[in-house]
């Protein structure tokens, strides 16, 4: 299917890659190598009107969005994506759709490091 094989944008993910453990006894990390992601649709993530990410008085900003893809994403949760210059946390595990062979894809939620307000 075009709309999730033939996407319009590309990505870079950064695997976050357990390194050992620090002297507090939590997982050390460090950024692995990027991995390019072509043909995949990003989108802004629409989070409905007047919500805490868009006000009316443009106190706050939309920060988020979202990635389509065929499938398999390879990010894990602590996962850094790249797009357009602009670095981004994924959010949570992949949503996976697998029920038509055809349409196999993923949606992973983004959100943006350090936005701030202009």
């Amino acid at each position: 299917m075009s709309l999730i094989t033939q996407g319009p944008h590309t990505v870079t993910v950064y695997p976050m890659v357990i390194t050992g453990k620090t002297k507090y006894g939590t997982w050390k990390t460090v950024r692995g190598d990027g991995i390019v992601l072509d043909n995949v649709r990003v989108e802004n993530h629409g989070a409905g009107s007047l919500s805490a990410l868009e006000s009316e008085d443009e106190t706050e900003v939309n920060d988020q969005k979202k990635v389509k893809g065929a499938l398999p994403w390879p990010g894990g949760t602590h996962s850094i994506v790249e797009f357009e210059g602009v670095e981004y946390d994924q959010v949570g595990l992949p949503k996976e759709y697998t029920q038509g062979e055809r349409t196999k894809h993923y949606v992973v939620r983004l959100r943006r490091r350090g936005a701030e307000v202009k």
